[in-house]
């Protein structure tokens, strides 16, 4: 970008964030910070106010806006595998799972569900189910969504630089700023 400093808005803040969360072994919150970044993605492709797939006499809600963008990008975040979780004996679309059961579940209450067991190991973060079943969200999990977050158009340099510019506009001319102190300063 040029400058000393780059400045960081929406979602590249929270995929910055997800980063920083997961280079110190916080994997919840790196997952949490991206699952954000594509709930923020989701809305840039499809708008409130863009009709439903599912009922285009209605609005597109949150849930349909993410699961549809996750869908519409399945094939950068499952590629050698199903796109399935079976999950409390239901098998379901990978995006319903982690809309669902992790973004919603994170957001809401602060924690994944309390039938799921999040176990530690390195860069690993595993989903234990009570039967010793499960899932390893792996960093590889991580990177894909970043990768799914990070590719959008929708974010790219040339979509956000307006919004880059009016935050760097902001805080140019923030008050705090300003240098004038001690005797200056009324």
């Amino acid at each position: 970008m040029g400058d000393k400093e780059e400045i960081l808005v929406g979602v590249q803040a929270r995929v910055e964030d997800a980063g920083v969360l997961g280079d110190n072994g916080r994997h919840e919150g790196a997952l949490l910070m991206l699952l954000i970044a594509v709930a923020a993605t989701s809305r840039k492709r499809y708008p409130r106010g863009t009709p439903s797939k599912n009922n285009p006499a209605k609005q597109m809600g949150d849930r349909e806006a993410f699961t549809t963008f996750l869908r519409d990008e399945i094939w950068r975040l499952v590629r050698e595998h199903d796109d399935f979780v079976v999950f409390r004996g239901e098998k379901r679309p990978i995006e319903d799972f982690l809309y669902e059961f992790l973004r919603c579940e994170l957001v809401h209450d602060g924690g994944i569900p309390l039938d799921l067991y999040p176990v530690h190991d390195g860069s690993v973060l595993s989903v234990i189910y009570p039967d010793g079943s499960g899932i390893s969200f792996t960093g590889l999990l991580l990177a894909r969504l970043n990768d799914v977050v990070g590719r959008a158009p929708e974010n790219s340099y040339e979509a956000v630089r307006p919004q880059m510019e009016a935050v760097k506009t902001r805080r140019i001319h923030n008050p705090f700023n300003s240098t004038r102190h001690g005797s200056d300063a009324p």
